[in-house]
């Protein structure tokens, strides 16, 4: 069970780097709302990593 929390770390990390990546994507249209809707997406994935990384690693092991 040592690898749980690096392992779950991996998975959302990768998780999130997706939707950052469809952020930048959004954020490379011509379109206002695109460009707003990606900055909403970067922001979310950000916050929501940082969050979920968090919660993992203060939950005590059991």
């Amino acid at each position: 069970m040592q690898y749980r929390k690096p392992v779950l770390t991996l998975l959302f990390a990768v998780l999130f780097y997706k939707l950052m990546v469809t952020a930048f994507s959004l954020m490379n249209k011509p379109s206002d709302t695109a460009l707003y809707g990606g900055e909403a997406l970067l922001a979310i994935s950000v916050i929501g990593f940082i969050t979920v990384v968090r919660l993992l690693w203060r939950r005590s092991t059991q």
